[in-house]
C-alpha cells in the first residue's frame, strides 16, 4: 500500500522520547475511536462500510446534474461545504468557471450573510441553468437556511412549478425541518449519517455528491480513505504518522508553550484544504480554554506581509508546512532571467520553501513540522482527509476534550435566535 502522506518532525524541537511516552494513551484512544460506542465516531469506519449501491447512486445523480445544468450551487457552511470545496479546488482547474467544459460552473452560498455577495451571485446566475445542493443536517442553520430561501425564490421565478427538480437536499434521515420539506416538495435527497459530524463528513454524501458533480472520481476518493484506514490501524507511535502528528500538536502547546499553529502552503491549490484544516482543528480542539489557534498563511504571497512577523515577531507560534511532492505541473522559467533550461517554477518554489524554513529556524529556532502530500489526485485527497481527522481526534483526546461537539458555535446560534425572538 502506497503511503500518500509523509510527516517530518525533524525540525519540530519535539524529541522521539516525548512522543513515545504517550504510547499507552494512544492505544487507549485508538480503542475508544474504534469501539463504535462513542458518539459521532461513525467517520472512523464509514468509508469501509460505504455500499456500492450508494456510490453508484451518487455517481448517477451527479451525471444527471452535469447534463441538466450549467451552474451548480453548493449551499452550506463549515463542515457542510469546506471539505468538498477543498477537494474541488485541489483537484480541479483553478479557473474552471471561466473555461468551457461539460462540467457545470461551481458556486458556493450559505456560508455568509453578505447581501452584496448574494445580489452579485444571483445576477451571475440569471443566464445559467441552475441546480442547487443544500447541505444541512437540521435545516435550521441560519446562514444556510436564509440562502436556501433566497434560492428557492430564484428557482421558482426561473422554472415555475418544476423548480423542485432543481434541488438536491443532503440532510438528516429523520430529524430537522429539511427532510419533511424535501419529501413533500419532491427534492432529490441524500442522508447525512447520524454518527458523523459535519467537519468529519467529507467522505459521505455531504462531500461525495458535490465533488462527483465537479468531475472527481469518488471511487478513488473512497479508496484513498480506505487505504488510510488500513495504514493507521497500527497504533505504534513509531509508525503511525497520523497519531504522531496528533501527539506532536499536543506537545507544541504542552511542552514548547506555543499557542498558534500556522498552516503554510506554497501550492495555491491547497488554499481551501487549509481552510478545512482550520475548521477541523479549531472547532474540534478550541474548548475549555485549550487548543492551538489555527491560522493559514499563503506562501509565497504572504512572505511579503506575514513573513515579516513570522521572522521577527512574537515567537508564540509553530509552523506546519504543507508540501506537494508532485504537482503534475511543470512550467519552465525563461532563460533570460539567468536560469538554465532545468529550472521550473516548481523547482524554484521548493527552494523558496527550504530557504524560509531555514531562515525561521536560524533566527528563532521556530518549531517546524513538514507534511508532504504525494500528489494532487483523488486517491491522495481521500487518504489525506483520514490522516488529518485521526490526528485531530488524537490531539483532542490527549487534552481530555470531546473532538466532536461545538458548544461555542451553538451558543452564538442560540443568542441570534433569542435576539430575533425579542424583536
Amino acid at each position: 500500500m502506497e503511503k500518500k502522506i509523509s510527516l517530518d518532525l525533524g525540525k519540530s524541537q519535539i524529541n522521539e522520547e516525548s512522543i513515545l511516552k504517550f504510547q499507552e494513551r494512544a492505544d487507549h484512544i485508538h480503542a475508544k475511536l474504534h469501539s463504535g460506542k462513542e458518539a459521532y465516531t461513525g467517520w472512523v469506519d464509514y468509508a469501509m462500510e460505504l455500499s456500492e449501491d450508494l456510490i453508484s447512486e451518487i455517481e448517477e445523480v451527479a451525471a444527471d446534474v452535469r447534463k441538466e445544468c450549467t451552474a451548480f450551487v453548493i449551499l452550506g457552511i463549515g463542515g457542510s461545504y469546506l471539505g468538498a470545496r477543498a477537494c474541488i479546488d485541489m483537484l480541479g482547474n483553478t479557473f474552471h468557471n471561466q473555461v468551457k467544459s461539460d462540467i457545470p460552473k461551481i458556486y458556493y452560498a450559505g456560508h455568509n450573510m453578505s447581501s452584496a455577495y448574494y445580489l452579485e451571485l444571483l445576477k451571475v446566475l440569471e443566464g445559467e441553468d441552475v441546480t442547487v445542493c443544500v447541505i444541512s443536517k437540521s435545516g435550521t442553520t441560519i446562514e444556510t437556511s436564509v440562502a436556501f430561501a433566497i434560492f428557492k425564490e430564484f428557482l421558482r421565478e426561473k422554472y415555475g412549478e418544476s423548480y423542485a427538480k432543481r434541488i438536491i437536499a443532503i440532510t438528516d434521515k429523520e430529524k430537522g425541518i429539511l427532510r419533511p420539506e424535501a419529501q413533500e416538495a419532491g427534492y432529490r435527497t441524500f442522508e447525512v449519517p447520524d454518527s458523523v459530524g459535519g467537519r468529519y463528513s467529507v467522505i459521505t454524501p455531504v462531500g461525495l455528491l458535490p465533488v462527483a458533480v465537479a468531475g472527481v472520481d469518488i471511487r478513488e476518493l473512497v479508496k484513498g480513505s480506505r487505504d488510510a484506514y488500513e495504514l493507521y490501524k497500527n497504533t505504534d507511535l513509531k509508525e503511525n504518522e497520523a497519531y504522531r502528528y496528533g501527539v506532536a500538536r499536543y506537545l507544541l502547546n504542552a511542552e514548547l508553550g506555543k499557542d498558534i499553529e500556522c498552516y503554510e502552503f506554497y501550492e495555491t491549490k491547497l488554499k481551501n484544504l487549509t481552510e478545512w484544516m482550520k475548521q477541523l482543528f479549531g472547532e474540534s480542539e478550541g474548548k475549555q480554554g485549550q487548543g492551538l489557534f489555527p491560522v493559514t498563511v499563503e506562501m509565497t504571497t504572504e512572505l511579503h506581509s506575514m513573513g515579516q512577523y513570522l521572522q521577527e515577531g512574537q515567537q508564540i507560534f509553530a509552523e506546519t508546512v504543507l508540501n506537494v511532492e508532485n504537482t503534475g505541473a511543470h512550467l519552465a522559467i525563461p532563460q533570460e532571467l539567468g536560469y538554465d533550461s532545468s529550472w521550473t517554477m516548481e523547482k524554484l518554489n521548493r527552494i523558496v520553501t527550504e530557504g524560509v524554513i531555514q531562515a525561521h529556524r536560524e533566527e528563532n529556532a521556530t518549531p517546524t513540522i513538514e507534511i508532504t502530500i504525494k500528489d494532487l489526485t483523488a486517491h491522495t485527497f481521500g487518504f489525506m482527509v483520514y490522516f488529518f481527522e485521526k490526528a485531530c481526534a488524537m490531539c483532542c483526546y490527549l487534552r481530555d476534550i470531546d473532538p466532536f461537539d461545538q458548544p461555542g458555535v451553538e451558543k452564538y446560534k442560540a443568542n441570534v435566535k433569542q435576539i430575533i425572538k425579542n424583536g
